[in-house]
């Protein structure tokens, strides 16, 4: 399933007009890792995610260790259970320890190699549940699905009619900015896409934060970023629907972060 919805992510970066060689790095870097948890004990079975090599997601060993070579600019580390964390690969140069053996003992130096990186990742507090509509101050949800994100009336966000293609729907929820209308594009279908925000996004990001919510099976992603030029982008998902925006300022975001954090989950 996650390579049917990776390829559904990579296409709709290329339909959008971003090139996925343009966000990469010029050639591979070699990337070292110790995950552990706030203990300092390993994390075993973390995965590794939005490296180049989109059919390969390694995974830390029983030292909480990993390796791999990437041309991505960044890497998003997940383990169930615990808050995923963001690395930034330009900055993974090895390091290498070289220590010195005293004269007569085996001759040459022995070269140590050590991680490049100490990723701590934090336990959540149990797991996340999306809130469920209580039907009230809220647009009407969308047919066609067995659950749907459903959004607050925030003044001065504007609706749009909504677009049908063959097998998905969109609907824009904008407002006006001295740089044009930016606003959330809202889709829906059978082969929309997947909960994962879009390489692109990732890949340009400074910061990085996701929230994963689990309900009844259904996996919601509610991520967000921003790029070196202080842009932002959002990404709230789930298999076949997302609501996102890109390339806004903070003022923007703000209005339309007031959009997504009121979303809730209708369950026809």
């Amino acid at each position: 399933m996650w390579k049917l919805t990776l390829g559904i992510i990579l296409c709709a970066a290329w339909a959008q007009g971003q090139p996925v060689e343009e966000f990469l790095l010029p050639s591979a870097r070699q990337v070292k890792a110790v995950v552990v948890d706030e203990e300092g004990a390993p994390v075993v079975g973390a995965e590794i995610f939005y490296s180049n090599d989109f059919r390969n997601v390694p995974s830390t060993q029983l030292d909480g260790k990993f390796q791999m070579e990437t041309r991505a600019p960044v890497l998003v580390v997940r383990k169930g259970g615990y808050e995923s964390r963001m690395i930034r690969t330009e900055e993974a140069a090895v390091r290498i320890t070289m220590r010195r053996g005293a004269l007569g003992e085996g001759g040459s130096n022995r070269a140590e190699e050590s991680p490049a990186f100490r990723i701590t990742l934090r336990k959540t507090q149990g797991e996340r549940r999306f809130p469920a509509c209580s039907g009230s101050g809220q647009h009407r949800r969308n047919a066609g699905l067995s659950t749907s994100f459903v959004f607050p009336k925030v003044p001065g966000v504007d609706v749009s009619d909504k677009g049908h293609d063959v097998d998905y729907t969109t609907q824009y929820y904008s407002i006006k900015t001295k740089n044009g209308r930016k606003g959330v594009q809202h889709g829906w279908g059978p082969l929309w896409g997947g909960a994962e925000p879009l390489y692109f996004d990732v890949w340009k990001s400074v910061k990085y934060e996701e929230i994963r919510y689990e309900n009844d099976g259904l996996t919601i992603v509610d991520a967000r970023g921003q790029a070196s030029d202080g842009q932002r982008w959002r990404s709230l998902g789930k298999f076949g629907e997302t609501a996102t925006y890109s390339d806004v300022d903070e003022a923007t975001a703000k209005i339309l972060d007031r959009l997504l954090d009121g979303a809730c989950l209708s369950v026809m």
